[in-house]
């Protein structure tokens, strides 16, 4: 997005609006070295060589070879696993480096990439991931490398298979459990006792002497037994919603602490996003902007899943979460690494440093969390719909800038301009802000899988 140093957005010079950095086509480009690493490894030379104790293939085609090593062969589910990649070029060149993980199934659980990366001739450059395995299953894993053009633009080398490492869950714990006390309770027993039956025998005289029956009943001594139930003390957060909708003009936004235990669970699709999700901001890194007085409630002071994030962020600044779903698909595909207009656009929401420089001004900013990037991102959207862009008006645009229009605040992060150049970004077929919520793509398998 767009913006000048006080925080206004401004138009893009013609030709460089911004696109998703990372759209589904690129992701669809992307797995083309999947699909093409037979082709490619039929031309290439593969190697088994031997990085530490764990066997690597070594691949070379296109002037490119490759390699990946492990720093363990065998790992802990939850253990990080340093991963590297091997990458020599046999002529000075530029090229970005794909670094990917994928389980058995052929899902891809891991992904980090580094653009824009120089070589000079006969060059050996190494590219060191740390992969956070918590939350996969135990199992065999591939590491595979890939050099792309800058920006995605075409696969020129894949090594399909450069490095494994298997994944083994711990022992249980053990848990021992006291033993049941079982009470049983025994009614009321009634004893009937008869003496024996006594015969005398006198001069052939038969008497039969009965004693009367004698009937003795025992019963035990009653007891009362009161049993008080021990006293529990129960606090209740306010429940988590449905969903988050968005708030009308005006509204009492409620604060990132009231929000934080209203998200929902989710799982995480975006395992790459780890470090960056779990950089907490605080009050001590306020957003310092003066254009709107909203955005010294910006501090990225949550950690979660992507999804959790996005939760909050819509919570926090009153949105519907589900236009934040798209509008993050369009602009990052959900990936925090995410790095577009030639370096300068970060993120989730892709904070353009040269526009939004305090965004930028901690060690806990835009770029390092997640966060901090939405909750800027959002306040910025926060501060068109309340109506404080009055600036639009005097400017190029399409229609009066007026506050409570959710879309035209959407499409202005990305022009800079009310209605203007932005009508792709918002309506394309297939890759737009309102596609995306339209059809839900961040439910579906190409998405999560992607």
């Amino acid at each position: 997005m767009m913006a000048d140093t006080e925080g206004r957005p401004i138009q893009a010079p013609a030709g460089s609006e911004r696109g998703s950095p990372v759209s589904p086509t690129s992701a669809v480009r992307r797995h083309l070295g999947v699909v093409l690493a037979a082709a490619l490894l039929a031309v290439g030379t593969p190697i088994v060589v031997l990085g530490g104790n764990v066997a690597a293939v070594e691949v070379t085609a296109a002037r490119f070879v490759t390699s990946a090593r492990v720093d363990r062969p065998q790992a802990t589910v939850g253990q990080s696993v340093a991963v590297t990649a091997s990458v020599k070029s046999e002529r000075a060149r530029r090229a970005l480096i794909d670094l990917e993980i994928y389980d058995q199934a052929g899902r891809k659980v891991f992904q980090q990439f580094w653009n824009s990366q120089s070589f000079t001739a006969g060059q050996t450059r190494t590219f060191t991931a740390a992969w956070a395995t918590g939350g996969l299953a135990a199992g065999s894993y591939s590491v595979k490398v890939g050099v792309f053009a800058v920006d995605w633009r075409s696969m020129i080398h894949w090594n399909d298979r450069a490095a494994d490492v298997a994944l083994v869950t711990s022992a249980p714990p053990t848990t021992t459990r006291p033993p049941t006390a079982t009470t049983t309770t025994i009614a009321a027993t009634t004893t009937t006792t008869r003496p024996p039956i006594t015969t005398t025998t006198v001069a052939a005289t038969t008497t039969t002497t009965r004693p009367p029956a004698t009937t003795t009943t025992t019963r035990p001594p009653v007891t009362t037994t009161t049993t008080r139930p021990p006293v529990t003390t129960t606090t209740t957060s306010a429940p988590a919603p449905a969903r988050f909708a968005t708030l009308p003009v005006g509204a009492a936004l409620p604060t990132g602490a009231q929000c934080a235990v209203r998200v929902r669970a989710a799982v995480e699709i975006r395992p790459e996003n780890a470090t960056a999700n779990n950089t907490r901001g605080s009050r001590a890194n306020a957003n310092s902007n003066t254009s709107w007085s909203g955005f010294n409630r910006v501090d990225g002071d949550f950690v979660g899943t992507t999804d959790q994030i996005i939760q909050w962020a819509a919570c926090k600044w009153g949105i519907d979460e589900d236009i934040v779903r798209a509008q993050v698909i369009k602009e990052s595909y959900w990936y925090q690494s995410a790095n577009g207009d030639n370096g300068e656009s970060w993120g989730l929401g892709q904070v353009r440093d040269t526009y939004h420089q305090s965004a930028f001004q901690y060690a806990v900013n835009a770029r390092t969390s997640s966060a901090y990037n939405l909750d800027y991102t959002y306040a910025s959207w926060r501060a068109c719909y309340e109506g404080n862009y009055t600036w639009l008006n005097t400017v190029e645009r399409n229609g009066t800038y007026a506050a409570g229009d959710v879309w035209g605040c959407v499409g202005l992060w990305f022009s800079g301009r009310w209605y203007v150049n932005n009508d792709a970004y918002l309506n394309q077929v297939g890759d737009s802000v309102r596609w995306h919520y339209n059809n839900k793509t961040w439910l579906t398998p190409t998405f999560v899988n992607g």
